[in-house]
């Protein structure tokens, strides 16, 4: 993780006059200019975007506000670019007199990109550190009086289930998936949830979270996360004390099989677990063949079209990574399942990002042959959830991509093309 200097500014904020004089600035903004009597914010902004900066002050409604890309120098006499959102409001004093003044919030933007890649560094160990653990976690919105719980699947948190406190506390009442001992408990457990208690406790037990209905010895730890003074959210774990090491995270991909090529059956169990473990799991399923394949085949010989089709899958592993698996639906046609890639603008973004990349790599070996695709894909859940029917629709929609004259990729619709049940 990058060292973060107590210069670079990420959240400088200031108040000033209609005529750019500094009245007060926070601590970030001070170390950013150096602690000097600096009378007005236009001595630290750019002569080139001043104008800018004056413009777009001067031409705010009180309670409006704009943001904009400004230099600003710093302390050191370098200029960084700045992100900066300025505001103007009114302010009322005690003898009825009005005046306006300009908010100033500024961020350096390399210093933002810093901070994000820290934080994105921090989330993905704080994700693998959770998923080690094992435990289901919830959160409950103090507000709504809304439940989630959530557990990890390839160390990425997903969300089980949702629904009132009320209702989860029924269901383990009715299901009988609580003890008797523990229903005294569980009133006590809604009680401290709606009263949003600053931290608390339980033991219980319960086959509500067992993956074979086993009843469970599970401890519940819960903390109150407070904002402006008020109860927000309650955050905590439930943890399993009878498997210690034996937790509730799931893994559907084995990383050490990256440079592997699945087999068919292989990503649909991947395809299937995935599914079981998340029903929210959104996943599409692309089918690409090489055009002409077996012509090529019978032209130009076996050596030709293997290490034409080993360069295909190779690239193919390369840019699906850890998001999916890759495999082969029959020699010529690549099968990838790969994960959260369902919008159409990510999907066309990802086939061509594909297989351009997959032309460009065998150019690289073989200048004289212009490799082309027929491509099919769906996805779920925009066109269907069980694994069947979403295997048929890229099926078929690889097929309407040949039947048009090949070279082009198909993306299925359910208003366009032929029902699939």
């Amino acid at each position: 993780m990058k060292k973060f200097d107590e210069y670079e500014l990420t959240d400088g904020s200031a108040i000033i006059d209609n005529n750019f004089v500094i009245i007060t600035a926070n601590e970030a903004l001070y170390r950013f200019m150096g602690i000097l009597t600096l009378y007005t914010v236009i001595d630290i902004i750019h002569q080139v975007d001043l104008d800018d900066f004056i413009d777009v002050a001067n031409s705010l409604r009180p309670n409006t506000e704009k943001s904009m890309v400004i230099r600003m120098k710093r302390f050191d006499n370098s200029y960084r670019w700045m992100l900066a959102k300025v505001k103007r409001f009114i302010s009322n004093n005690d003898d009825y007199s009005t005046k306006e003044y300009i908010e100033l919030h500024v961020s350096d933007i390399l210093a933002v990109e810093k901070l994000k890649n820290n934080y994105n560094e921090l989330l993905l160990k704080g994700d693998h550190i959770m998923a080690v653990e094992g435990n289901i976690n919830f959160s409950y919105d103090c507000t709504t009086n809304v439940i989630s719980f959530y557990s990890y699947v390839d160390n990425k948190l997903m969300q089980m289930s949702e629904c009132p406190l009320s209702t989860w506390i029924k269901n383990l009442i009715d299901t009988d998936s609580i003890s008797a001992e523990a229903v005294t408990e569980s009133a006590l457990l809604y009680d401290d949830f709606i009263n949003c208690k600053s931290e608390f406790y339980y033991k219980i037990i319960s086959n509500y979270f067992s993956f074979d209905n086993v009843p469970e010895n599970l401890s519940i730890k819960a903390s109150t996360i407070f904002e402006n003074m008020k109860p927000s959210i309650i955050v905590g774990s439930i943890q399993n004390n009878d498997n210690c090491g034996i937790g509730y995270s799931r893994y559907t991909y084995l990383h050490a099989r990256k440079h592997e090529l699945f087999s068919f059956n292989e990503i649909n169990d991947y395809v299937r677990e995935n599914i079981s473990l998340n029903p929210k799991c959104e996943i599409s399923l692309i089918l690409i063949e090489i055009d002409g394949f077996d012509v090529l085949k019978d032209t130009k010989g076996d050596d030709f079209v293997n290490e034409l089709y080993s360069s295909v899958i190779s690239t193919a592993k390369e840019i699906v990574g850890y998001r999916g698996v890759v495999g082969s639906y029959k020699f010529g046609t690549v099968y990838i399942a790969i994960k959260n890639i369902i919008s159409d603008l990510s999907t066309r973004a990802f086939i061509e990002s594909l297989r351009n990349q997959i032309s460009w790599n065998y150019k690289l070996t073989n200048q004289n042959y212009d490799i082309t695709f027929s491509i099919g894909i769906s996805r779920r859940p925009i066109n269907g959830k069980e694994y069947e029917l979403l295997f048929k629709k890229s099926l078929r929609a690889l097929e309407i991509a040949k039947e048009k004259g090949m070279n082009r990729y198909i993306i299925y619709l359910d208003n366009v093309h032929s029902d699939i049940k």
